[in-house]
């Protein structure tokens, strides 16, 4: 063979693979992985109507099921405070404090938040006491059904045995009117 038979043999080569490369990147792969995308979204729809299906003839059953979730919710909501009352708030902190034998140090109010229908109050919780009975203080606080309070942040300093400590705390409750 002659060498301009090879070169234009090899060139024909180097363009065919060129061009196989260029139809692999940039006109099979995006396509393909737009394909597999609305596979996906394709068998999510297809299990949400196979579950809508399901649905069909069960209305009865769904409207009790309906009824008792709404219950559920309003026992629920009527379990959270309707308003923020600051007061109450450092008497129910300095006496689960004290049950706890914590020497509570001071309380801080932030700005409260206003978020759809509930309002949060940022709070922080100054205490002095045992690691065994600030955690238990903690517990009851969270599990208290008067106020519920919500653990953000804590910080501790150890001195002997004696922690000092800020929890920062958040409490909630309705928006007036919802």
């Amino acid at each position: 063979m002659k060498k301009e038979t090879r070169q234009l043999i090899l060139l024909i080569i180097v363009i065919a693979v060129g061009g196989f490369y260029a139809y692999y990147t940039y006109l099979f792969t995006p396509e393909w992985e737009k394909i597999q995308s609305l596979e996906g979204i394709l068998q999510e729809r297809q299990e949400r109507h196979e579950l809508l299906l399901s649905y069909i003839g069960r209305s009865s059953e769904l409207d009790a099921e309906i009824r008792d979730l709404e219950g559920k919710r309003e026992e629920l909501q009527a379990r959270i405070p309707q308003e923020i009352n600051k007061p109450d708030l450092v008497t129910d902190l300095y006496t689960v404090a004290k049950i706890n034998q914590v020497q509570p140090r001071s309380v801080t109010f932030a700005s409260s938040e206003k978020k759809d229908n509930y309002v949060v109050q940022t709070l922080t919780f100054s205490c002095l006491g045992p690691q065994e009975n600030i955690i238990r203080m903690i517990d009851d606080l969270q599990m208290d059904e008067e106020q519920r309070f919500t653990l953000e942040n804590m910080r501790f300093t150890n001195d002997q045995g004696i922690l000092q400590g800020e929890l920062q705390l958040k409490a909630y409750a309705t928006r007036d009117g919802d």
